[in-house]
Protein backbone atom coordinates (compact mmCIF):
# COMPACT_ATOMS: atom_id res chain seq x y z
CA UNK A 1 0.00 0.00 0.00
CA UNK A 2 1.48 3.62 -1.01
CA UNK A 3 1.96 6.36 1.55
CA UNK A 4 -1.21 8.35 -0.27
CA UNK A 5 -3.43 5.01 -0.26
CA UNK A 6 -2.85 4.86 3.55
CA UNK A 7 -3.80 9.01 3.72
CA UNK A 8 -6.70 8.49 1.89
CA UNK A 9 -8.41 6.00 4.34
CA UNK A 10 -7.04 7.40 7.23
CA UNK A 11 -8.85 10.62 6.00
CA UNK A 12 -12.30 8.54 5.17
CA UNK A 13 -11.77 7.51 8.62
CA UNK A 14 -12.14 10.75 10.37
CA UNK A 15 -15.56 11.95 11.74
CA UNK A 16 -17.29 15.02 9.50
CA UNK A 17 -16.99 17.18 12.11
CA UNK A 18 -13.31 16.93 12.32
CA UNK A 19 -12.62 16.37 8.42
CA UNK A 20 -14.05 19.53 7.70
CA UNK A 21 -11.34 21.26 10.12
CA UNK A 22 -8.66 19.94 7.63
CA UNK A 23 -7.08 22.39 5.40
CA UNK A 24 -4.72 21.10 2.47
CA UNK A 25 -1.47 22.64 1.61
CA UNK A 26 0.24 22.26 -1.65
CA UNK A 27 3.80 21.39 -0.94
CA UNK A 28 6.34 21.37 -3.47
CA UNK A 29 10.54 20.85 -3.77
CA UNK A 30 11.01 24.21 -4.44
CA UNK A 31 11.65 25.86 -0.93
CA UNK A 32 10.82 29.49 -2.39
CA UNK A 33 7.44 28.01 -2.82
CA UNK A 34 6.90 25.96 0.36
CA UNK A 35 5.76 28.63 2.37
CA UNK A 36 2.05 28.01 4.33
CA UNK A 37 1.64 31.88 3.48
CA UNK A 38 1.97 31.24 -0.26
CA UNK A 39 -0.12 28.03 -0.40
CA UNK A 40 -2.97 29.81 1.10
CA UNK A 41 -3.25 32.66 -1.71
Amino acid sequence: MTSLAILAVALKSLPQKTFKNIRSVFVTVDPQRDDAAITQK
